[in-house]
């Protein structure tokens, strides 16, 4: 409802915005959300702006993708607030990956896998693993890459999930058949 006092329950706050999205209504999203960071409440206002990123990103505007998770990600640095920060820090990477700018991307994802440890949190962190495998590939280190698709391999079978995965053994065995190693490719795909 409209009238939900966020101020009072800053999750209604979030889940507003959310539900507009999934119900693709994109005005009343951003509406939501821009009300959201209005809000006196510095956690919502924080998640308020990842959702603004989000926003952005599904409608492909890269300068508010841009400044709407560099603005979650002092706000979550501020508030010392784990989840958040490393979700941001992620948003981050990801920005600075399509930017580029490799070393910053790798810097945030690295933290971004430091900040979940320290909350003894193993979400995303083979996804984690990938992006950073990724940026080792396009720096030429393919050392680097190999390491951490088999690091992210082993997290992701420790964890269990069969999508988590496949998804990892496709970007391993697309990184092995692009430097010619056929045999691994064979045997990621397999999986």
């Amino acid at each position: 409802s409209d009238l939900l006092n966020f101020e009072k329950y800053p999750m209604a706050g979030l889940l507003r915005p959310a539900f507009a999205m999934l119900t693709q209504d994109a005005k009343r999203a951003r509406q939501y959300t821009q009300e959201a960071i209005a809000s006196q409440n510095d956690w919502l206002v924080a998640a308020a702006w990842m959702i603004s990123a989000a926003l952005a990103e599904n409608s492909g505007d890269m300068d508010t993708l841009r400044s709407s998770s560099a603005q979650a990600l002092a706000r979550f640095r501020v508030l010392g607030e784990r989840w958040g920060l490393s979700s941001s820090l992620r948003m981050v990477g990801s920005v600075r990956m399509l930017d580029g700018d490799l070393d910053e991307a790798a810097a945030a994802f690295a933290e971004a896998g430091r900040v979940l440890a320290e909350i003894g949190s193993r979400d995303d962190e083979s996804h984690m693993r990938l992006q950073l495998a990724d940026i080792a590939a396009r720096r030429g280190d393919l050392d680097a890459a190999r390491e951490f698709y088999q690091t992210a391999l082993v997290a992701a079978e420790s964890d269990g999930s069969d999508l988590d995965v496949t998804v990892v053994s496709a970007g391993a065995a697309m990184f092995a058949a692009a430097v010619g190693d056929t045999e691994l490719a064979r045997s990621r795909y397999a999986v």
